[in-house]
């Protein structure tokens, strides 16, 4: 995702949408429209229109040692959706622009769901300084 443009789909989709990536946000909780964002999993493909039900979340993932946590997590309601599967993670969360559909803004990475309910991302601006890395993004 860390590019000027990314193709989403799911596997063996020969022809993906692409969208060009302009900007980072986190997006607000329970704002209509504007908490809705994209999923972009390997195993799913691309889901819609998920609404935002926490940012800056902490979460302790049952892999990780007692008293450990990741901080900085945006979580997204699943329910009723197909999307943040186990195979998901390491895709994108995007928002797409409300003046050009295929523009987007990142938003994070899927990194783990809790069963049906909910997908939690860490959000692109702490993921970029803890890789110590940057978002290209289109001029």
């Amino acid at each position: 995702m860390l590019g000027l443009t990314f193709g989403a789909g799911p596997p063996g989709d020969s022809s993906p949408p692409e969208y060009t990536v302009t900007g980072q946000i986190v997006p607000p909780v329970n704002d209509g429209g504007y908490s809705l964002i994209t999923l972009d999993g390997y195993k799913s493909g691309e889901v819609r229109d998920l609404s935002v039900i926490n940012n800056n979340a902490t979460w302790t993932p049952n892999a990780c040692p007692t008293g450990s946590s990741t901080l900085h997590m945006v979580v997204v309601s699943t329910t009723n959706s197909a999307g943040c599967i186990p195979g998901d993670s390491g895709g994108p969360m995007y928002q797409h622009e409300s003046s050009n559909f295929n523009y987007v803004d990142a938003v994070g990475d899927i990194d783990e769901s809790e069963g049906s309910t909910s997908c939690w991302g860490e959000q692109i601006g702490y993921e970029t300084t803890d890789s110590n890395t940057r978002l290209m993004i289109a001029p």
